[in-house]
């Protein structure tokens, strides 16, 4: 459940499922030029795109893919300064807490103040066990149910390049 909620924050549709941010009306899409090696100016792109909707405020992090975080911990800002992207010590990409998960799609970067998205889950978690339809086989079946539904409450908030 908490799997299919995640990937629901980054990647829902909308119908039948919370919308995702990915697919929020209104968030601004940065232009990657090499999704698996974004340049540095790219990476800065982000941090405009919510500062210049006027919401470089709040709980603001990085989410992307491990295969992206990797890249990140391995590329330097600028040579001369031996600092790189994705600062390991302290988990932070130019400053900003940085996540990596395996529920955005491939090359994902996602930045913003993710206290502007909601997720709310109605009604607990319904599990119903049925030891009838798979006797034969000696199977049990669960079903597990969860109401939820999501959204990005503003826009401007996120960033991302999907």
């Amino acid at each position: 459940i908490a799997v299919g909620l995640d990937k629901a924050v980054f990647q829902g549709s909308g119908s039948g499922e919370p919308q995702g941010i990915d697919g929020a009306s209104g968030v601004p899409t940065s232009t990657i030029s090499s999704a698996a090696a974004p340049a540095k100016a790219e990476i800065f792109e982000f941090i405009e795109d919510v500062d210049t909707g006027n919401a470089l405020s709040g709980s603001l992090a990085w989410v992307t893919t491990p295969a992206l975080a990797s890249y990140l911990k391995q590329t330097q800002i600028d040579s001369s300064t031996g600092n790189y992207f994705w600062d390991v010590a302290t988990d932070t990409v130019l400053g900003y807490k940085a996540f990596s998960t395996s529920q955005a799609d491939s090359n994902d970067i996602f930045f913003g103040n993710f206290n502007d998205y909601i997720m709310g889950v109605f009604d607990g978690i319904d599990i119903t066990v049925d030891p009838y339809t798979g006797a034969k086989t000696r199977l049990i079946t669960y079903v597990v149910n969860v109401m939820a539904d999501g959204d990005v409450r503003r826009a401007a908030s996120f960033a991302t390049n999907a």
